[in-house]
């Protein structure tokens, strides 16, 4: 062995990373085809490919460790080719800034029976890519903070086994959406969890729902689970993502399920909103910023009762890309859930905002505001009547306050000038 070249025993068997594996152990070796493609703004459209074992590989790419390095970990049965939505993620960092763009490519063991996926390939393809991260960071001298693994469904689960197998030490983990069948209720070790980098922020988007039979192909039936209370029941579906909380932040948009405009026919619909909603958050000329909102559910979101971004305004948070400036409220013992809402179609952000009535409590007694409804006039062709939520807990004194929720609103208010945060503009 030359000395351009480094054992693959080092690169999959790090000594420190592996004495406790985990998970059951696949064969280790390059027949994974595990492939990492850079890209940069000096080869925005023909990749380098990196190769671990081979220092020179790096070293005579366009990689640089002055620039953060985003690494892009695709889902189950993908082909490994670049698809469309991948490559203008690479392009909309690109244009963003100076990056390094690494794309993971474990197309072939995707494929694979969903089961052995989990049990086998996912933590190997995971230690292969700590190897490999670690490599690099040798190599280059790039610190731990410039490494972003953004993991879409299931790579959600592949990047967090490489920040296990690097003791957390990369900057920040963003799953998009993480896989939910056969990892719901398993402990941390086994699945991406906050521990897993110094900022973990994720994208819940398909976390459950009804699903009629016949609605999608029969290939993607092992990527749901399947529960029927009763005979007659109607089969409710726990989708593709998981509901639980795993990150130091956690984004649910739309409450995490029922995304505007998707299909209950199409079941990747929802789940592929998180990357859409993600993409929108990376282009330099946004229409408007996504913020959500601190919440303890989505209820209590709907109603109002979480409008108020705090005193160092850290409970209106911003969503997507942006989030990383949040790293400072990580609580490496629990997840702070952030609720918002979105439009169906592109651009997904919307302007939050929040109605109150102030009632006379007479009024109040003499009429049941329970069943009322307020209309709104936003110009000569649109008018909005949306249900008033009334909240007991929010009467006070002679008046009583109706926060409004639910609205989104698609243009800009013309006669009515609405103030704060809950519905949506």
């Amino acid at each position: 062995m030359n000395g351009d070249q480094i054992a693959l025993t080092e690169i999959l068997r790090p000594p420190a990373l592996t004495a406790e594996a985990p998970y059951k152990r696949a064969n280790s070796g390059p027949s994974l085809d595990t492939r990492f493609r850079l890209f940069t703004r000096q080869n925005p459209h023909k990749p380098y490919f990196l190769v671990a074992a081979e220092r020179d590989s790096i070293l005579n790419s366009t990689f640089s460790a002055k620039w953060d390095t985003k690494i892009y970990i695709h889902g189950y049965l993908n082909s490994g080719k670049l698809l469309a939505p991948e490559m203008e993620l690479k392009d909309r960092f690109l244009v963003r800034g100076d990056y390094n763009i690494i794309m993971v490519d474990w197309g072939r063991k995707s494929q694979d029976l969903y089961g052995r996926v989990v049990n086998l390939v996912v933590p190997e393809v995971g230690q292969q890519l700590a190897a490999f991260i670690r490599v690099v960071q040798n190599v280059t001298g790039a610190s731990w903070n410039s490494f972003h693994l953004i993991g879409c469904s299931i790579g959600a689960h592949v990047a967090g086994f490489a920040g296990k197998y690097l003791n957390g030490q990369i900057g920040r983990i963003t799953g998009l959406d993480p896989a939910s069948p056969r990892y719901k209720n398993l402990p941390p070790q086994k699945r991406l969890s906050r521990t897993d980098a110094q900022f973990v922020d994720v994208i819940h988007t398909d976390i459950y729902g009804v699903v009629p039979f016949g609605a999608s192909p029969v290939w993607i039936m092992p990527y749901i689970e399947l529960k029927v209370a009763s005979p007659n029941a109607t089969p409710r579906i726990s989708k593709s993502g998981l509901k639980e909380p795993i990150g130091h932040i956690d984004f649910f948009p739309n409450g995490g399920d029922r995304q505007p405009n998707c299909s209950r026919a199409d079941l990747l619909c929802e789940h592929l909103r998180s990357y859409d909603y993600y993409m929108e958050t990376i282009a330099t000329a946004a229409p408007c910023a996504m913020v959500g909102f601190v919440c303890t559910d989505w209820p209590s979101f709907v109603a109002g009762r979480c409008t108020d971004c705090g005193a160092r305004n850290d409970r209106c948070l911003r969503f997507g890309e942006p989030a990383v400036q949040h790293r400072e409220l990580s609580d490496a013992s629990r997840s702070l859930l952030v609720y918002l809402r979105t439009a169906g179609y592109y651009p997904y952000c919307v302007y939050h905002y929040e109605v109150r009535l102030e009632v006379i409590a007479d009024v109040a007694r003499r009429y049941s505001l329970h069943n009322s409804s307020l209309t709104v006039t936003l110009g000569p062709k649109v008018q909005l009547h949306v249900p008033l939520v009334v909240d007991a807990e929010q009467i006070e004194g002679s008046k009583l306050f109706c926060p409004v929720g639910g609205t989104v609103l698609r243009q800009r208010p013309s006669v009515l000038t609405l103030t704060a945060c809950t519905g949506a503009a």
